[in-house]
């Protein structure tokens, strides 16, 4: 990944077993793609009223270094499964891009926006540039009007001022791949999101991360077995 991306997580969580679960995805990220992810965690966003995840995405840009010019945000309940595998520039991405969900169809018969564009993002995964700043700030706003809405219905705003505002670039799909269950995944999967509506989800990635990692060795383990008897 190119070293100007800044990737970033927001673990709004208390709980000791599932920070530490972060923490370990963060350095499994590091491994794969060469950067460390900046993890802001409660003490980080105490100060916004939106605890929540899906609204304190809008803060993105107060909680960053200033010099940052391009984030690469996940969602802190997601694991790091591969590298991802294609370069992020601005000539790349160009202000924002995001996964297109399979939603579209089905949204665009509730959301006019939407069906003009078709195209309909998860931000669970995204690659923003500091020139949207105007957007997320305009979604602060929204997020202030009023604390009851539901997480999921925030990204029904974010997709229409994000896509009122810039040309939303597609990722691959590999990138959030979304799951509900602990036994559906994908071998081409890259980041596997395992969604809110999971309890205890953070023990099913450190549960799957002790399965890649003990693959992972085996693998290492036969191709130098391998490259050793070539050699002999």
């Amino acid at each position: 990944m190119d070293k100007s991306i800044y990737p970033v997580t927001i673990a709004e969580t208390d709980d000791h077993e599932a920070m530490a679960v972060v923490r370990r995805a963060a350095k499994r990220f590091e491994q794969l793609n060469g950067v460390a992810p900046r993890i802001f965690t409660g003490a980080d966003i105490k100060h916004i009223e939106h605890k929540s995840a899906s609204f304190v995405r809008a803060w993105i840009w107060d909680l960053v270094p200033q010099d940052v010019e391009m984030v690469l945000y996940y969602d802190w309940d997601m694991l790091p499964a591969q590298a991802l595998d294609r370069p992020l520039t601005y000539q790349d991405v160009g202000q924002f891009a995001a996964v297109h969900g399979s939603g579209a169809a089905h949204m665009g018969n509730v959301f006019p926006f939407i069906k003009k564009t078709g195209v309909y993002f998860n931000a669970g995964l995204f690659v923003a540039h500091r020139s949207t700043r105007p957007v997320f700030e305009r979604l602060k706003a929204f997020c202030a009007l009023d604390g009851r809405i539901g997480n999921q219905l925030e990204q029904i705003p974010f997709n229409l001022l994000m896509q009122s505002e810039c040309r939303v670039e597609q990722l691959p799909a590999s990138w959030n791949y979304m799951v509900l269950r602990a036994d559906k995944t994908t071998a081409d999967a890259r980041m596997i999101h395992f969604t809110g509506c999971m309890p205890r989800r953070w023990r099913v990635i450190d549960g799957m991360m002790d399965l890649l990692e003990r693959a992972e060795g085996q693998r290492a383990a036969e191709t130098a077995g391998q490259e050793q008897s070539s050699s002999g």
